[in-house]
């Protein structure tokens, strides 16, 4: 972004050392003062274990996004885009669906930042929530993008003139860049630029300014494996399905037409109005009977008639259309298309917290929270690195002996392993094995409703509440009854 500056260097320039206020913070911390010498935030080698492999020279060079399956050599095979992995975002619902799924579940897998120090966990607190944008919200587009395309870039936008922080260095946004217009640049020895190729010139970010997500398999790529290039085979006979389906819904509701006609015999061609039309000879224009009635058919969809003679003998044949076949095929396709992004299929349709089916939507959405933890932590180093350690190096002058902080995951708002729970619960009290009169199984279960938990004295005082009910219900019910019925018991029975 235009005006961001990214190193000490350019902090000090707008900020002489000798004119250069000390921000108080509303903690009994003062920014630290910026020497001449920039702080260290991050190398490009130290967000990969290995130089990246595709680069081998001395020279910096932009690196061209290829499919994985180019990166497997495997040259036989079609190669696709990331345009067509876009398309299958944009027009396939199911990917739709998970690609949003994703997105909301990664949300809260971010966690709270928390430091050994209170007041810094409260300032860095307070910088994400002061930030344009929400930092869950970015970080659940970040997964669900990475996830699909393989990668994804953020630029890191700073900000110093907050008001009560003057001076300080504190986050203003994250800029995501779109993987269809952004590639990277580096050398031998790892990554050094990030471009965006979105505007009319192409714009070169410094690595270090950036947030940098892949979603590798087992290579270390800058562009990663996006779970998009298993989607387009599938999407492509899914649309081939549905054409399909299409037609045979339409011959199934309009049958076809059967015309019947003599080859020897032929028919004079009229206009619209039926006047027989000529040809250059000045002879009336003539077809054989088969002919006209082809041409008739043809326009039948459009006009919805056609007009024959009456020797012609017409038929309307249904055509039995097996509708439960192609709607399995596209069932298949459609499960297999949630198996791709790791989503459980159950989530569409009967929710992943369904009881009737919480140990198989559980068991797969363990599969997608696997797969979610792996970029989330990712995200997590980066952002510690990339955003919260400038921070505090630059506006408090904390080293690493004091730490930078980490990401606590609160596990208790995961609605799928609360609703495991719960099912493990009912399964347990069905099979007899716990009893649905203790204490503990009870609380267990309230917990997971969210409800408070109960003492034994609460649970004998409902007893004796329920006891009471009973009783004024019989009192009740006595009061109304006749007094003879009241004298049989087996009549009493028949009464509510």
């Amino acid at each position: 972004m235009q005006g961001y500056l990214t190193t000490s260097y350019r902090i000090a320039e707008q900020f002489p050392l000798d004119i250069m206020p000390i921000a108080k913070a509303n903690s009994s911390y003062f920014p630290h003062r910026i020497t001449t010498k920039p702080v260290p935030t991050t190398t490009p080698s130290d967000l990969y274990s290995n130089p990246i492999a595709r680069l081998t020279t001395n020279a910096v060079e932009e690196l061209s996004w290829s499919t994985p399956r180019d990166r497997l050599k495997n040259k036989v095979l079609k190669k696709h885009t990331l345009d067509e992995y876009a398309e299958v975002l944009l027009l396939d619902e199911v990917i739709g669906f998970c690609f949003k799924f994703v997105e909301l579940r990664a949300r809260q897998a971010l966690g709270k930042y928390s430091h050994p120090d209170d007041k810094i966990t409260e300032y860095i607190q307070c910088v994400f929530n002061d930030m344009k944008g929400s930092v869950e919200e970015m970080v659940g587009r970040f997964v669900a993008t990475t996830s699909f395309f393989g990668f994804l870039t953020a630029e890191i936008g700073w900000k110093y003139n907050t008001p009560g922080y003057y001076g300080h260095q504190r986050l203003d946004c994250l800029i995501p860049h779109s993987p269809l217009t952004t590639r990277v640049k580096g050398d031998k020895d790892g990554l050094m630029f990030v471009v965006d190729k979105s505007g009319q010139t192409n714009k070169e970010i410094p690595y270090e300014k950036c947030l940098h997500i892949c979603n590798n398999l087992y290579e270390n790529d800058p562009y990663g494996y996006g779970t998009g290039a298993r989607t387009i085979g599938l999407f492509k006979v899914k649309r081939t399905a549905l054409a399909n389906a299409a037609v045979n819904t339409t011959n199934q509701a309009q049958g076809i037409w059967i015309v019947r006609a003599d080859t020897s015999d032929t028919v004079v061609i009229t206009d619209k109005f039926g006047k027989p039309l000529k040809g250059a000879d000045g002879r009336e224009m003539t077809a054989s009977a088969v002919e006209n009635a082809y041409q008739q058919l043809q326009s039948f969809d459009k006009n919805h008639y056609v007009v024959l003679d009456k020797k012609y003998e017409i038929n309307w044949q249904p055509m039995p259309v097996d509708s439960a076949y192609s709607l399995g095929i596209l069932d298949n396709i459609d499960r297999r298309l949630f198996m791709t992004q790791s989503v459980p299929y159950l989530a569409a349709n009967e929710g992943v917290g369904g009881f009737g089916h919480s140990g198989v939507a559980s068991f797969q959405a363990t599969n997608l929270d696997s797969h979610i933890s792996a970029l989330i932590a990712s995200i997590r180093d980066q952002i510690i690195e990339k955003v919260v350690k400038p921070m505090l190096v630059n506006n408090f002058g904390i080293t690493a002996k004091d730490g930078w902080g980490k990401f606590d995951i609160d596990r208790s708002s995961d609605d799928t392993s609360a609703l495991a729970k719960a099912g493990l619960l009912l399964q347990g009290t069905g099979a007899g094995i716990l009893s649905t009169t203790d204490i503990s199984v009870i609380n267990a279960f309230r917990s997971v409703l969210d409800l408070p938990s109960q003492t034994e004295e609460d649970q004998v005082a409902a007893i004796q509440k329920s006891v009471e009910m009973q009783k004024q219900q019989q009192d009740i019910t006595n009061a109304i009854m006749p007094p003879e019925a009241q004298a049989n018991p087996e009549q009493q029975t028949q009464y509510p």
